[in-house]
């Protein structure tokens, strides 16, 4: 990702561009673990309204990779609750990559 291009597309610097960043990951980590959790109770429209969000923020923020997935995701909570589970934990694990990178970047 060249975090230059992407600040510059937002109309930031690219310190304000990661500290966004950094709340980014730190949202959807807790955003996505709480999709897990909607979708084994059966809360199949507060799942899909949380990958809209995570997709909408992905797409913003240049992650076009991960907005993929989302909407990918969004499409099969209905269809297949059990393969979207596991799918969510993969984008949970992206998004800890994520995390790792902006912590050791610092």
């Amino acid at each position: 990702m060249d975090i230059e291009k992407q600040a510059a597309r937002l109309g930031m610097d690219e310190a304000e561009y990661k500290v966004l960043l950094r709340l980014f990951v730190q949202t959807s980590v807790a955003e996505l673990s709480d999709l897990q959790d909607s979708i084994k109770a059966g809360g199949l429209e507060k799942a899909k309204h949380l990958l809209h969000s995570f997709k909408g923020a992905s797409v913003n923020l240049g992650f076009t990779e991960l907005a993929d997935q989302s909407f990918y995701l969004q499409n099969l909570v209905d269809s297949d609750p059990g393969q979207a589970t596991e799918l969510s934990r993969k984008l949970i694990r992206e998004i800890r990559d994520l995390e790792k990178y902006f912590t050791a970047s610092r």
